[in-house]
């Protein structure tokens, strides 16, 4: 990725974190992840120092749907289970498409979503009131057992929405969906 945008706000006004080496950050009684970047525009901080997302690990699957005025609706479960079997499940106009994974697969969707397109650093919904072409939006992730992370919108995305299509582009375009009408400009 060339250049690093604040995944809250878009801007571009980002500068490295500094921490001191080995100096434990606390939030709340317990040790985190020391934040890669912050942004001097809404002075969040975001992405990890090591290169890891804590729910990386631990994600179990996702539930995307999205549905589009002109050009359909469909829904995907990505989701692997007990036994390390991975699977993308895509429904699109009452037919069901099914793709397995092997777990390194799975993983590297799981790094990408996390550590590329920052997805635990989204906000939970994302409007444009000014747009008329009609996308809506859901995405829960499920990264424990029983915690989901929600996400949702209506013709307005993360910034970094078109990074997170672009891993489940193999199995939309095999499914017949052409994802360049559901990412952003």
């Amino acid at each position: 990725m060339d250049e690093v945008l604040c995944p809250r706000c878009g801007s571009d006004a980002i500068e490295g974190f500094l921490w001191p080496e080995g100096l434990p950050m606390i939030k709340n009684g317990r040790e985190i992840e020391v934040p890669a970047y912050r942004c001097n525009c809404c002075r969040r901080s975001f992405g990890s120092a090591s290169g890891r997302s804590e729910y990386r690990d631990i994600f179990q699957g996702l539930k995307l749907k999205i549905s589009n005025l002109y050009y359909g609706s469909f829904a995907v479960d990505l989701s692997a289970s007990r036994k390390g079997e991975c699977v993308c499940r895509i429904e699109k106009d009452r037919a069901l498409f099914s793709f397995t994974l092997d777990m390194p697969e799975f993983r590297e969707i799981a790094r990408i979503i996390f550590d590329e397109a920052y997805l635990n650093d989204w906000k939970s919904s994302y409007y444009d009131s000014t747009s008329t072409i009609g996308t809506t939006w859901d995405l829960s992730v499920k990264v424990e057992k029983k915690h989901r992370l929600s996400f949702h919108g209506c013709n307005g995305y993360p910034v970094y929405w078109n990074r997170f299509i672009s891993t489940l582009d193999r199995f939309l375009r095999q499914a017949g969906i052409e994802t360049n009408h559901f990412m952003t400009e």
